[in-house]
């Protein structure tokens, strides 16, 4: 039997300091682990990424081919500045359109913007992600926000677009 006064000695803080030695060093580890995992995920060499760092000069073509068979496949009657991208397309084998071709469509008429606005914003996204010729498509996806808000104002639709 223990004596009230053997009782009376022992500290609580006594009894469990194995454990509360345990529980310290366990959660000490832990932080550690986490903060060499930190350390570790930081340290590793970041690659940049090629889609980044190039040179949208041919989009404007691209965008001025993929117009052309988009207004082929889903308008019977093609607008005016439709027609002539499609003109120029055929009589060509190899077509370079550029930013001054696009800008010419949105300026000939109403109809051919509202087109070439419909095409910017539910269809180019798509075929770049279908193309093979493109590895990321989401890297474009800026330059489609440019083309799409400079097609409201044809004038200011002036320069290539260039992702840094």
């Amino acid at each position: 039997m223990i004596s009230m006064q053997k009782v009376n000695q022992i500290k609580p803080t006594d009894q469990f300091l194995e454990e509360q030695l345990f529980i310290e060093e366990t959660q000490s580890n832990n932080k550690n682990l986490i903060n060499t995992k930190k350390i570790q995920g930081l340290q590793l060499p970041i690659k940049k990424q090629k889609g980044q760092e190039r040179n949208l000069k041919n989009f404007p073509k691209l965008i001025g081919n993929n117009l052309c068979k988009y207004a082929t496949y889903n308008s019977s009657k093609h607008p005016k500045g439709i027609q002539e991208m499609i003109k120029k397309k055929t009589a060509h084998q190899q077509v370079g359109f550029k930013i001054a071709d696009l800008r010419q469509v949105c300026l000939s008429d109403g109809e051919s913007q509202k087109l070439f606005q419909i095409y910017l914003k539910n269809q180019l996204l798509l075929d770049l992600i279908y193309s093979p010729k493109i590895n990321d498509p989401l890297a474009y996806i800026t330059g489609i926000c440019n083309y799409y808000a400079a097609s409201f104002v044809p004038q200011k639709m002036v320069g290539s677009y260039i992702i840094k």
